[in-house]
């Protein structure tokens, strides 16, 4: 056959307009009893369908209004969003004291750790409220991500892009500053994500896995 043929895909990406409600950067997403969560430079908001409109659109949800939100945590009942202190997104309300700068919240060792502007801060968590009880004394530096591996194992990216790694045993606690000795050519500019359990530390020349030899 001779001639010229046009094949049309519909792509099923598409770009979210300002007036469904959501114009600011978003800073992670989350799926919480069946519904959508955006964090937020301007804060939390939810997708809920608009049947006034026929469309979906961004609800705010108000306690987190104009306020910067970085990650969210989430526990058997309640999904947590970190900023200027920890806010219950479904009750909404503060489920902490409002202080400092709270990037990231992970469950590690029994316990609570947050990546805050003073450093690594263990919280007890009762179900209802966040209360602060140890903070780190080796980490003095802004962390702004966590991590936890499969060798038990905190992982911990600090606002120099240092890499730490915090690791609990019985009653021995160990924090290592990871660099070019550990193998990591460079720390600058690293993010970290987990992938079918494995962690993966990517920068701008390369990508490791967390194995034993990170260990």
């Amino acid at each position: 056959y001779k001639g010229i043929a046009r094949i049309e895909l519909n792509t099923p990406i598409r770009k979210i307009p300002e007036n469904m409600g959501l114009s600011d950067e978003v800073t992670e997403i989350t799926r919480f009893d069946n519904r959508l969560y955006f964090a937020s430079i301007s804060g939390v908001y939810k997708l809920k369908y608009d049947s006034s409109i026929n469309n979906f659109k961004f609800n705010v949800i108000d306690k987190t209004n104009q306020k910067q939100c970085w990650s969210f945590f989430k526990t058997d009942k309640n999904l947590i969003a970190t900023s200027f202190g920890l806010y219950d997104i479904l009750n909404n309300k503060l489920v902490s004291k409002e202080d400092n700068h709270t990037y990231k919240l992970t469950s590690y060792h029994h316990s609570i750790f947050a990546a805050k502007v003073e450093g690594l801060v263990e919280y007890a968590y009762d179900g209802n409220m966040f209360r602060n009880i140890n903070k780190i004394k080796a980490i003095n530096t802004e962390i702004n991500d966590l991590i936890t591996d499969s060798y038990g194992n905190l992982w911990i990216k600090s606002k120099k892009n240092e890499l730490i790694r915090f690791t609990i045993k019985k009653n021995d606690t160990t924090v290592k500053y990871m660099g070019e000795k550990d193998g990591f050519t460079k720390t600058e500019n690293f993010k970290f994500f987990k992938y079918f359990g494995k962690v993966y530390f990517s920068t701008r020349s390369e990508e490791r896995r967390v194995g034993k030899e990170c260990r």
